[in-house]
């Protein structure tokens, strides 16, 4: 059985099939379950992480050169998914938490 991990790790590829760097995102010991979208609506991809030994999701905005903002933290209780789409048909992405 794998060990939980504690980050996300981010590698940035380059156009033929290489990475040039990678970001490592705090998530939690018993983080399994991660989304990715554009959250914000800026053109970049943003992630989502649950983290079940803390009850919570982590949402990790970023910009168009890679850089990852401290994230916005929410209650998920012992949500075990996430599922992003656009729920509200508002034209911005929703997390949901499923059980």
């Amino acid at each position: 059985m794998r060990r939980p991990t504690r980050t996300v790790n981010i590698l940035f590829g380059r156009w033929m099939v290489s990475f040039i760097s990678q970001t490592s995102l705090l998530a939690s010991m018993s983080s399994f379950t991660n989304a990715l979208g554009d959250f914000n609506g800026d053109g970049s991809i943003d992630v989502a992480a649950i983290s079940f030994a803390e009850g919570r999701v982590y949402v990790y905005l970023s910009n168009a050169a890679g850089v990852f903002w401290e994230p916005f933290i929410s209650d998920a209780d012992s949500t075990p998914q996430l599922t992003v789409a656009d729920f509200n048909v508002d034209g911005k992405l929703d997390l949901a938490r499923c059980q």
